[in-house]
């Protein structure tokens, strides 16, 4: 079953593992490998049960939550998603993908500093975890924070320069924060025309109304 696993071969992992369970349904590594080989197939409901019994079996681990709680997210269940991640991370709250999860979630609620929050919890607690400083990178992104954004990006690739989405990302993110740095100068330029117009309009007006007093005699 690992060997299919380790090939990319879901399907057969999936037949190893079951077998596996038949003699011996609380082997809770089987379990495991037989959850992720249904996640990896995109079996959804199949590993939703899975990790549920694997939550049973491993009452105080969080991996089998944090798994559970992606599923709700990817399906949208982001109630249920909610709910689950932060048990996950009672359990444990270095949990790096239950706080990528979480993030997840809250980001599609609204709750985006929370998710900024959360996933530079998972940057701190695990340095490595590539895929939360794209996720958070994404954010500063969205936030109009493009250096922070850019600096979270340039570490992905110092660590894997072969990270493609993280070096279009940075690419795409080098250049919104030139068009906007560029759109700030404009609209300084503009603003400063409308006070310079707004002055010299001033000064006209003055000079009819000093030209209407002379005109006027006085009685």
């Amino acid at each position: 079953g690992r060997y299919h696993a380790q090939a990319g071969n879901s399907a057969a992992a999936a037949t190893a593992f079951e077998e596996v369970l038949r003699s011996h349904p609380e082997d809770a590594e089987a379990l495991e490998y037989l959850a992720a080989a249904h996640l990896a197939s995109g079996d959804l409901d199949q590993a939703e049960g899975e990790y549920k019994r694997l939550a049973a079996l491993r009452p105080g681990e969080s991996p089998p939550l944090a798994n559970l709680g992606g599923i709700y997210m990817n399906q949208g269940r982001l109630d249920e998603a909610s709910t689950t991640l932060e048990q996950a991370l009672k359990r444990n709250p270095a949990d790096g993908r239950a706080l990528n999860n979480l993030a997840g979630v809250y980001y599609k609620t609204g709750r985006t500093d929370e998710a900024v929050k959360l996933l530079e919890r998972a940057v701190e607690a695990n340095p490595g975890d590539l895929n939360a400083r794209n996720n958070l990178a994404g954010i500063y992104y969205r936030q109009e924070r493009f250096d922070l954004a850019i600096q979270e990006l340039q570490k992905i690739l110092e660590v894997e320069p072969s990270f493609g989405v993280a070096a279009a990302n940075l690419e795409e993110a080098i250049r919104r924060k030139r068009e906007f740095a560029d759109a700030k100068r404009e609209g300084k330029m503009r603003a400063r025309q409308i006070v310079v117009g707004s002055q010299a309009d001033a000064e006209a007006i003055r000079d009819e109304q000093a030209k209407v007093l002379r005109t006027v005699r006085p009685m």
